[in-house]
C-alpha cells in the first residue's frame, strides 16, 4: 500500500487556502495466478472547482509464466 499526500498553497493570492491532492495505491496478490490493483485519488482545489473530486480505479490481472 502506498499513500501520497501533496499540499499546495498560493503565497501571492489567499495563502490560507490549501489545495489537497491525496493518492492511495494498493497492489494485492490474490493467489499464484490472480492479482488486483486498487487506486483512489482525491483532489480539492478551491480555484478550479468548489468541491471534492474523487477517482477510483479497480483492476484484476491474470498472471501466467511460461
Amino acid at each position: 500500500m502506498e499513500n501520497i499526500l501533496n499540499l499546495y498553497s498560493n503565497y501571492f493570492e489567499d495563502p490560507q487556502n490549501i489545495d489537497l491532492d491525496y493518492t492511495m495505491n494498493m497492489i494485492m496478490t490474490i493467489n499464484k495466478f490472480i492479482s488486483a490493483h486498487l487506486s483512489y485519488q482525491t483532489i480539492y482545489d478551491d480555484n478550479a472547482f468548489c468541491g471534492l473530486q474523487t477517482r477510483q480505479v479497480f483492476g484484476i490481472g491474470i498472471n501466467y509464466n511460461f
